[in-house]
C-alpha cells in the first residue's frame, strides 16, 4: 500500500489547533471505510474522519490513484501524529503515517516575547533579552516542524521534533527579562 503527500504541506493547521486539513493520496482504494485518525500524545485520538461516508473526508480520483482530503476538528497541541487506518479500532491496519506540530501555545509565546522586547521600557539591556529568547523559540520550532515533517521521519526524527517543541515550550514558560 502506498500513501503519499500530494503537496509539500499534508497536514495543515489553523491559528487556533481547532481543524487539521488532511491531504493525502493514496493506490488503497479507501471506498470501503477508511478513517483519518488524530493523535496528540494524549491516550485517546484526538479527533478522527470517516473518509468515506461524508463526515469531514472526501475521496476523488480512481484506480490506480485516490485522493483523499479531510478537514478534522481536533484541539491538539505538541506532536501530531496523523494515520490513515482502514477503522477505528486498535487493531486497524495503518496505510501511512503523516506527523507535524501543532504550534498555537507556542506561536503566541513568541509574539508575546515579540512584544514585550519591542515595547520594554527598561532602561538596561535585558530588553533585548525577550527578542532573543523569542528567536530561540522560533528557531526550536522550525526545527521541531522540519523534522516531523519530513518525507520519511525516522523514530529518532519524531523523538527529536517532540524534544525541541519541549524545550520551545520550556523557554516559553520562564519568566520574561524585565519580570513582567
Amino acid at each position: 500500500m502506498s500513501t503519499t503527500a500530494d503537496n509539500p504541506r499534508r497536514i495543515n493547521v489553523n491559528e487556533t489547533c481547532s481543524i487539521l486539513a488532511v491531504n493525502i493520496r493514496t493506490t488503497t482504494n479507501p471506498v470501503s471505510g477508511h478513517y483519518i485518525r488524530i493523535e496528540d500524545g494524549t491516550t485517546t485520538p484526538a479527533g478522527y474522519t470517516a473518509i468515506t461516508t461524508g463526515g469531514g473526508g472526501m475521496v476523488s480520483g480512481s484506480s490506480p490513484t485516490w485522493y483523499i482530503t479531510a478537514n478534522i476538528t481536533a484541539n491538539v497541541q505538541g506532536l501530531v501524529k496523523v494515520e490513515h487506518v482502514s477503522s477505528l479500532s486498535s487493531t486497524a491496519t495503518v496505510y501511512a503515517t503523516f506527523y507535524t506540530i501543532a504550534p498555537c501555545s507556542v506561536e503566541c509565546c513568541i509574539a508575546t516575547l515579540a512584544e514585550s522586547g519591542l515595547n520594554c521600557d527598561c532602561n538596561c539591556g535585558k530588553c533585548a533579552e525577550d527578542l532573543e529568547r523569542a528567536t530561540k523559540v522560533s528557531l526550536l520550532l522550525q526545527g521541531a516542524t522540519y523534522l516531523a515533517e519530513k518525507t520519511n521521519p525516522t523514530s529518532a526524527d519524531i523523538a527529536n521534533a517532540e524534544k525541541l517543541y519541549l524545550k520551545a515550550v520550556q523557554l516559553c514558560e520562564e519568566v520574561c527579562a524585565c519580570g513582567c
